[in-house]
């Protein structure tokens, strides 16, 4: 992850991001050596996602991407497959950010939370009004030119009495995914409107709903964590290794404006501690990842991550199915790396896979009884627990 300014022209009330009002820009001559010293401890692999993010990407001027795009391919086309990736609120699109994207074969991720009356409240200018119009209007201009898209939208309480009103939405935006994050706790954004008892149950017949209308559509809405809680039921049949990018050093690299490092969950790039440290690991222009695991500050980090981890295992029912969790979560709800649960996991992990078993176990259940008679007994499934 790569973040071209910390500035948003919006100012949603959920953002995790502290410096969203800086207009700082990412200084492109620190790409040839980022990828120099990548390359030479063996960190860049065959393919390598660079993601544009945490501030809003179209912020930066056409230009500035087409030069990036150019010393990334020349920094990294003797080793590794480049693609790139925008997540973007839209509003700032133009006929020649499309042109950009077509030549590139960028892929862009859209945020918007679904309907105008749930969108428009928390999603609004840095004014107040509401922003759901010129999303709209950017998402015109990338059907106009045949950008396909995916789209993200946050999940609020306010958002759970309307599983049919968010699903038509999505259906009609025709984006290739949609991905479901939560309205969560995470870095200066301290508070959640999903925790409370009553809240999950809302939750949990929100996403049975959601489910329940993707499958009766043959997944032409492709939800993204419904997606994943099918292949986490098939990767816990087949006995797959559990594992958490965001807890795998090396497997998530971010790069701030200032050209400053860290891994793990991208979020805590822009966290400052309590005493005044940040949760980086070095910067662009004195790192040396060889050294990297012999550094004091990365040591404590992730000896406190992996104890997290193996906590998780330990405790959990749902390890093999998540892999330990976010740092960054367990540090906005826990105060620590070294924690379990979270709100956080409770929500994108545990009831999702739940909701998927349920209807998975019923729908056979159903299909088992029509094939044998309506009054024929059935044998006995193995519950949940056989699977955790």
């Amino acid at each position: 992850m790569i973040q071209p300014t910390p500035f948003c022209n919006i100012n949603c009330s959920y953002c995790y991001l502290p410096h969203r009002s800086s207009k700082k820009r990412f200084d492109l001559d620190l790409v040839e050596p980022l990828f120099a010293k990548l390359e030479a401890c063996g960190l860049l692999g065959d393919s390598l996602t660079v993601l544009w993010h945490a501030g809003e990407p179209l912020v930066m001027p056409v230009e500035f991407y087409r030069e990036a795009f150019e010393r990334i391919h020349a920094a990294s086309a003797k080793r590794s497959r480049v693609g790139h990736f925008f997540q973007t609120n839209a509003m700032l699109l133009s006929p020649e950010y499309c042109e950009l994207f077509k030549t590139f074969r960028v892929q862009v991720g859209i945020s918007v939370d679904g309907p105008e009356f749930i969108h428009d409240k928390y999603r609004t200018a840095r004014g107040g009004k509401g922003t759901f119009r010129q999303v709209m209007s950017g998402v015109d201009l990338l059907r106009k030119h045949g950008v396909p898209f995916s789209a993200i939208a946050v999940l609020t309480a306010d958002s759970l009495d309307y599983p049919h009103e968010i699903y038509d939405f999505f259906r009609d935006l025709r984006a290739t995914s949609v991905g479901f994050n939560i309205d969560e706790m995470e870095g200066v954004h301290s508070s959640c409107s999903l925790a409370s008892p009553l809240t999950e149950q809302r939750y949990t017949a929100f996403l049975a709903t959601i489910f329940q209308r993707m499958v009766q559509d043959k997944g032409a809405v492709k939800i993204r964590e419904l997606m994943q809680g099918f292949d986490s039921i098939q990767g816990t049949l087949f006995q797959a290794e559990p594992s958490s990018s965001e807890s795998n050093p090396f497997s998530i690299l971010s790069v701030d404006v200032d050209g400053n490092l860290a891994t793990f969950s991208p979020e805590l790039l822009d966290l400052t501690r309590a005493d005044g440290r940040r949760y980086t690991i070095g910067s662009v222009a004195d790192i040396d990842f060889m050294k990297t695991f012999s550094n004091p500050a990365f040591v404590e980090m992730n000896d406190a991550i992996q104890s997290g981890v193996a906590k998780c295992k330990e405790a959990c029912g749902y390890f093999n199915i998540c892999g330990g969790g976010a740092p960054s979560n367990k540090l906005a709800e826990n105060g620590s790396f070294d924690s379990t649960a979270t709100l956080f996991c409770r929500y994108k992990k545990q009831i999702v896979v739940d909701v998927v078993e349920d209807f998975v176990m019923s729908t056979l259940s159903e299909q088992k009884r029509s094939r044998r008679g309506a009054n024929a007994p059935l044998p006995e499934i193995r519950r949940k627990s056989q699977f955790r």
